[in-house]
């Protein structure tokens, strides 16, 4: 028998051996099979409780009486509404790591959340960090332990969006009718102002002070690289106008005719108190105002809410008129991409209603890089944005 011959044997009976020896270990030793299985069971279940707190955020009031401290995630919330924990990576961060030493999450006996990157229990992710076909567009990965095994999932962000139903919409002002349709496409749209925690998440090289406020100091290319991290772009204007101009008739899908108030909480202008104080010089403000649209007035009378949802639209979208100014891409009049309403004009300003818009030219906040019809009374504009996705050929 030749070296050759002799060699090729024995690496037979090595792969027969080995294939007899996997074959007895998984037949006749069932037992890591089964408790393998049983562990799986187990980070299920806490990771459906992890997903629970996800999505209703603090519920259960454990900030506000103290159950959880989260110093090192928001030092101040002021005023934030309560919406502004659910989906939230750094309130989640802080129930994972407060939980290891206090019952915040009901988990079972000896589970614990691994630790990820730069000694985080959360990794925020999307599809241009990781690959496969059915991890969303961005979101955040938690792993799990129990018993030697471990379960990661990824956690989407399903609650800050509302989804533009098909039908056909009006863009522009109230006495244009210029029409498009999103039949057959599925678009969602921010609810609120992208905040200072949303760029943390995905840049942490940003430094803010407040956590839950509209980030407003941001470039155009910064605000177009946030949206597209998240596998979106910048809201565009008749996607917006969509979302704010209150329907005639929800009812059909492609009406002859748009009747489109102004303002966003009502379908007759002439109800609201905004069409007195852009027509009638004896017009008296109140404080109340404020609640709907944060204009210059409200600035020494009022904190400006971060999160407030007194006044939304149709579709539940807030901050629609006066807070900071809002940026959008206009695909149909480009040298219109800025909601100018906002706390930089005083209630009487008619840059307070739906589809009025000014121009920014992205270079800069100091008031020479805006084109506006009215002048305004802060040093520099301070700009929010919010990002919208489109999902095409939906049936």
């Amino acid at each position: 028998m030749t070296k050759r011959e002799i060699t090729l044997s024995i690496t037979s009976i090595i792969l027969i051996t080995s294939s007899i020896y996997l074959r007895f270990y998984f037949i006749e030793n069932p037992d890591r099979i089964i408790s393998k299985k049983e562990n799986l069971e187990v980070l299920i279940e806490a990771s459906k409780k992890i997903k629970k707190i996800w999505h209703e955020g603090d519920l259960r009031d454990q900030l506000k009486n103290k159950k959880l401290n989260c110093v090192q995630e928001f030092k101040e919330l002021g005023q934030v509404d309560s919406s502004f924990l659910r989906c939230n990576l750094r309130f989640l961060e802080c129930v994972l790591r407060e939980s290891l030493d206090k019952v915040i999450i009901d988990f079972p006996k000896n589970i614990y959340p691994i630790k990820q990157e730069k000694n985080l229990f959360t990794k925020w992710v999307s599809r241009s960090t990781m690959e496969g076909p059915k991890l969303p567009n961005y979101g955040v990965m938690v792993n799990l332990g129990y018993g030697g095994d471990s379960l990661k999932i990824i956690l989407e962000d399903s609650c800050h969006q509302s989804v533009i139903p098909q039908r056909v919409y009006s863009y522009g002002p109230e006495n244009v009718d210029w029409r498009w349709d999103n039949l057959n496409r599925i678009i969602l749209i921010d609810k609120n102002l992208v905040t200072n925690n949303d760029v943390l998440n995905v840049n942490p090289d940003f430094k803010f002070r407040n956590l839950s406020f509209p980030a407003t100091e941001l470039s155009q290319r910064e605000m177009e690289k946030f949206c597209l991290s998240k596998g979106m772009q910048i809201a565009q204007a008749h996607v917006f106008d969509a979302a704010t101009f209150f329907p005639g008739d929800l009812r059909n899908k492609n009406p002859q005719r748009f009747f489109k108030s102004p303002y966003p909480w009502t379908r007759v202008k002439m109800n609201s108190f905004l069409y007195s104080a852009q027509r009638y010089n004896d017009f008296v403000f109140e404080k109340k105002y404020c609640n709907q649209v944060f204009s210059s007035e409200c600035v020494k009378l009022v904190p400006f809410e971060d999160f407030q949802f007194n006044a939304t639209s149709w579709l539940g979208l807030s901050s629609i008129l006066g807070g900071p100014m809002e940026y959008m891409r206009n695909p149909v009049e480009s040298n219109e991409n800025l909601l100018a309403s906002s706390y930089h004009y005083p209630i009487t300003s008619n840059y307070h209603q739906l589809g009025k818009r000014a121009f920014w030219d992205g270079l800069g906040h100091t008031w020479e890089n805006f084109t506006l019809e009215e002048r305004p009374l802060n040093e520099k504009g301070e700009i929010g944005f919010r990002c919208m996705r489109v999902i095409p050929n939906v049936n």
